[in-house]
């Protein structure tokens, strides 16, 4: 194997295992945050309160100025012309 096929498998092996830990993070947070704890670090935390952008109050600013969503839209059909 030449310089740059080690290279590439750096790069594609990195790529994965970023993936792969984003994906776990956000299918099993809670293990990934016991995994992190156990391995010394801090898991990042949960934003709590009006600002967080959950929008579960409905008191924020932002959620108050987004207009409702109607529960049926119009579907509208147009022929072709050939």
């Amino acid at each position: 194997m030449n310089a740059y096929a080690w290279f590439e498998f750096a790069v594609i092996a990195v790529l994965v295992g970023w993936s792969t830990w984003t994906v776990f993070g956000r299918m099993l947070p809670a293990v990934r945050s016991r995994l992190l704890k156990a391995l010394g670090r801090e898991s990042p935390k949960i934003a709590a309160g009006c600002d967080s952008g959950c929008s579960s109050c409905a008191g924020c600013a932002t959620v108050a100025a987004a207009a409702p969503k109607p529960d049926e839209q119009t579907v509208r059909f147009d022929r072709q012309s050939r």
